[in-house]
């Protein structure tokens, strides 16, 4: 499998396969028979490990969910993990499989920084900002559109400037406009 796999029984990892030691970066020798809170970042390890008791008792618990882990050379990475109970040498356990997440993560990540500096600039603009679908409909407007119309931002979204009631020969200008844009 691509994915690492693990069984963890009783806070211990059990079985691993080659992936998960390519994913957390160590020896797959120096993880069986650890405690797999050793590979876990500190600030999620109390959320593993809790939803992993829990699971082990029978409770209903989420059963994919991301995390951070350490691997063996301090590298922070995101991994995403599906979980199972299972019966491993006669005592429940948890089959878990493992998918490295970081790059999404580390996009999400940038998309979201882009997206705070975008409101950040259009929500101070003296100038009005508009995004639009193909459809000409407010998908977004600034806050300086609602003062200089005195339409509420929120009557805008998913409006045509025509369903607004803007003069048509204005809608058809702005029209023109924004379909040169796309």
């Amino acid at each position: 499998s691509s994915s690492g796999i693990v069984i963890a029984q009783d806070g211990i990892v059990r079985m691993i396969n080659p992936a998960l030691a390519d994913i957390i970066d160590y020896p797959a020798d120096e993880i069986v028979s650890r405690s797999f809170t050793d590979f876990i970042h500190p600030e999620d390890a109390g959320m593993v490990i809790q939803r992993h008791i829990a699971r082990l008792r029978g409770d209903d618990v989420e059963t994919d969910y991301s995390f951070r882990i350490i691997t063996s050379h301090g590298v922070v990475k995101w991994v995403n993990l599906r979980s199972a109970l299972i019966i491993w040498n006669q005592k429940p356990a948890s089959l878990n499989y493992v998918v490295d997440i970081t790059e999404s993560k580390l996009a999400e990540r940038d998309l979201m920084e882009r997206e705070e500096t975008f409101r950040a600039l259009a929500e101070n603009s003296i100038d009005v900002i508009m995004r639009f679908d193909r459809g000409y409909r407010h998908l977004y407007v600034n806050p300086i559109a609602e003062r200089i119309t005195g339409i509420p931002r929120d009557l805008f979204i998913g409006k045509t400037h025509e369903e607004l009631g803007f003069p048509e020969e204005l809608c058809k200008l702005w029209e023109g406009n924004l379909e040169k844009v796309f």
